[in-house]
């Protein structure tokens, strides 16, 4: 990643009645943004003036000049070329099957890349990401259920009321060798020490537990201890932490790895330009896409079911599109026109 900053401007008096904040913002403000919360980039650069915004002016995670390529379209809006590309070296695949048999097959090629770029030295490895928490969970337990199958999340498990950042409620069990996923800031003892361990988005290793709390690896490779309150919601008291085998696309922008998996289960349900650039960027080597053909193939029946009931209402379609999956993958601009009725 090439990051260029600006100097530390000179202080300036804030005009009345304006009060002036500290730090700045990127200026790539189709991956930056909060994908669901909003653009706050926009509101610091009404807030901030120019020469205090620090500027991101490249991003550069892909190793090969073809994966440039195909990220800078999905970036452009150019989703539809981007696929092609994809396809053409076979890293966009349609799943067949029902829910569970996509899901499945997502962990199955999660399982499959992860132990190649492990027998290959890889550090960074493979992750996942998916358009809703509803969708990383299913994954995740997929991925979990293969793991412990194999001998590498321990047999002896505990279980545990649990709630995520948005006020879902469901069952975590929790054993050694899983990865948990934190949803806020999070401090524990490292060498004895209190520091923060973890923040929102950041996934750690579960080393072992006891009646105190948990001993986790962090993402910066430390061991530290986390008291069980440290990871219970105030409200509620359940804990706060959730499975961290495959995050949302919001909390994978800070993601960089080997290998990515753009796991689309109920195909590209609530996909938009901003969430596919994210989510085919993230690693450095192959990004994988991998879509629910039947998903697919019922929203497009969906759309042709508008269409025929347009069409007789009198409705004059415009220019044909090239394809769901091309056009709910593509920017904005590239989107279908519609005309007005004459």
């Amino acid at each position: 990643m090439i990051l260029a900053r600006s100097s530390p401007p000179q202080a300036k008096q804030s005009p009345p009645g304006q009060r002036r904040k500290k730090g700045g913002a990127a200026s790539l403000t189709e991956q930056a943004q909060a994908i669901e919360a909003g653009d706050s980039i926009e509101l610091l650069r009404r807030a901030l003036p120019p020469e205090a915004l620090p500027v991101l002016l490249t991003t550069v995670r892909q190793a090969t000049r073809r994966g440039r390529e195909i990220a800078a379209l999905f970036r452009e809006g150019n989703g539809s070329d981007a696929l092609e590309m994809k396809r053409e070296d076979g890293h966009a695949r349609l799943l067949g099957g029902d829910r569970d048999q996509v899901v499945g097959q997502i962990a199955d090629l999660y399982i499959e890349r992860r132990d190649i770029l492990l027998a290959s030295g890889s550090k960074r490895g493979i992750t996942i990401s998916a358009p809703t928490n509803e969708d990383a969970a299913d994954i995740g337990k997929a991925i979990r259920a293969r793991l412990k199958e194999r001998g590498e999340i321990a047999a002896a498990e505990t279980f545990h009321k649990a709630i995520d950042q948005n006020g879902r409620e469901y069952d975590l069990a929790l054993a050694r060798g899983d990865r948990v996923r934190l949803f806020r800031r999070t401090w524990g003892s490292v060498g004895g020490k209190e520091r923060q361990v973890g923040n929102n988005g950041d996934v750690v290793e579960i080393l072992a537990q006891s009646d105190r709390g948990l001993q986790v690896r962090t993402a910066k490779g430390e061991v530290a201890d986390i008291d069980w309150r440290r990871l219970a919601d105030k409200e509620t008291g359940r804990l706060l932490p959730g499975l961290g085998h495959a995050l949302t696309i919001d909390a994978a922008q800070g993601l960089t790895s080997d290998e990515h998996i753009n796991a689309l289960p109920r195909g590209t349900s609530g996909v938009t330009g901003f969430t596919s650039y994210v989510a085919e960027s993230r690693a450095r080597g192959t990004t994988w896409t991998l879509i629910s053909e039947g998903a697919l193939h019922e929203a497009e029946r969906h759309r042709l079911r508008r269409r025929r009931h347009a069409n007789h209402a009198g409705h004059a379609m415009g220019a044909r599109c090239r394809g769901h999956v091309r056009e709910a993958l593509q920017g904005p601009r590239d989107r279908c026109p519609q005309r007005s009725p004459a």
